[in-house]
């Protein structure tokens, strides 16, 4: 089983969508629930969101993987610490590492989560090519950094 994501942008509530051919919710849409560690839903109702605007959905590992990869975030949160964060800032990617793996975002923290990865993305690519067989995770930040940017723009984002 896997993790995937899907973020839209200028994302509206909608009735639940019936299913694409192969049973599952059209590319423009994304069934949206708040994250386990508490709502992050910002002014977003929970359920069904579409888009005309973009959308971007993406697999970002196993189970297992992505929880490697969030392992990866925090390490990359404390060494990022020193180099710009202040003691009253929350500490970098700090809602997506307590999300755990099914969950989702509204476009202020979206924004919050795209400045995280900008600001450490230069250490996060670093620290991630000098892990043996864990290079695939920056394309994973990659496609993270995309998802952010695009919910940013008063959408969501969702883990699941």
């Amino acid at each position: 089983m896997g993790i995937y994501a899907t973020a839209l942008s200028q994302a509206r509530l909608t009735e639940p969508p019936p299913e694409d051919d192969e049973g599952g919710e059209p590319d423009n849409v994304c069934s949206f629930v708040p994250c386990e560690d508490g709502p992050r839903l910002d002014s977003l109702e929970e359920g069904y969101y579409v888009t005309e605007g973009r959308c971007h959905s993406f697999q970002a590992g196993t189970t297992s993987g992505y929880c490697q990869w969030c392992d990866g975030l925090c390490e990359i949160a404390d060494l990022h610490q020193p180099l710009g964060y202040s003691a009253d800032e929350r500490i970098p990617f700090s809602e997506l590492i307590n999300c755990g793996t099914f969950g989702g975002f509204g476009p202020i923290t979206a924004a919050k989560l795209l400045g995280d990865f900008r600001k450490c993305e230069k250490v996060a690519k670093k620290y991630f090519r000098q892990k043996k067989d864990r290079r695939w995770m920056i394309q994973v930040y990659d496609d993270h950094l995309k998802a952010l940017e695009i919910a940013a723009d008063d959408g969501c984002f969702m883990v699941y």
